[in-house]
């Protein structure tokens, strides 16, 4: 785990070592606290980056599907709390039926707070951090059943399939909105990933890039800025700044290793 400064992607000011077979997914900061998704731990780890780096570790096993593992992906906060997104996929079919979004809150030790059923082998992302709403796209390559949906983190309510594969010409995994107008979607094509914007009032979406190889879910910032991990096989591999309200891509800073993951520390 590495930390940087987003005027020197050359050096991390601070880094982790997680360890062999931890395969982590995610990271996230909420409340002072990084969060690190542990796909190889079936866990979510918690780290103080300014306190020595300490570590706790929550275990997600009481989530697994029938091969033993939740799949834990993406993390958010929202209100000062954790989020995750457990795609829960059987390796067995290589395939899942649904997924499961879970908010934790402390109350002298992590415990679930709310949990929505969502679409399946999906990918979590928030928007304004200021809202409540998240968005979870996802589905089974091949199976034609991918699709967006939302959930609102403060409640109960959810909203399924606002968007669909078909309607999108590809397999969603990521969307977000920085406000009520427009947002950004990222789909898996036959040749790669593109990146399209989405009106929001009419739930429609226009192509603006094609980047190919593999683009993952991102994380937004302050006015909007969306910052995508351009990784393995794109025309530019690293992390590519995109303003999801006025659907227009900034500048992109290159990594030492390909990025799959990004979390903004404000």
């Amino acid at each position: 785990l590495e930390v940087y400064a987003t005027s020197d992607w050359t050096t991390p000011v601070l880094a982790w070592d997680l360890g062999a077979g931890s395969e982590p997914y995610d990271v996230n900061y909420c409340s002072g606290d990084l969060f690190v998704t542990l796909a190889g731990h079936n866990s979510l780890l918690m780290v103080d980056p300014d306190g020595g780096g300490g570590q706790s570790e929550l275990s997600l096993d009481a989530y697994a599907d029938s091969d033993g593992n939740a799949d834990p992906a993406e993390v958010v906060c929202q209100d000062g709390l954790p989020t995750v997104i457990l795609r829960r996929v059987d390796s067995t079919l290589g395939k899942s039926a649904s997924g499961l979004v879970v908010k934790f809150e402390h109350g002298g030790s992590w415990a679930e707070s709310q949990s929505w059923t969502v679409v399946g082998n999906g990918h979590l992302s928030s928007g304004n951090e200021d809202e409540d709403v998240a968005w979870v796209s996802g589905g089974n390559p091949g199976e034609g059943d991918g699709r967006v949906d939302l959930v609102d983190l403060s409640n109960e309510q959810s909203w399924l399939g606002v968007l669909s594969e078909a309607g999108v010409g590809g397999l969603p995994v990521y969307a977000t909105a920085y406000n009520e107008g427009r947002g950004l979607l990222v789909v898996e094509e036959s040749t790669g990933a593109a990146v399209s914007c989405v009106d929001l009032a009419g739930w429609t979406t226009s192509l603006l890039a094609r980047p190919g190889g593999t683009v993952h879910p991102g994380a937004i910032g302050q006015e909007g800025t969306a910052w995508l991990p351009y990784g393995a096989g794109s025309d530019t591999p690293g992390v590519t700044a995109w303003n999801a309200d006025t659907c227009t891509q900034g500048a992109t800073w290159a990594t030492r290793l390909p990025a799959t993951g990004v979390a903004l520390l404000e």
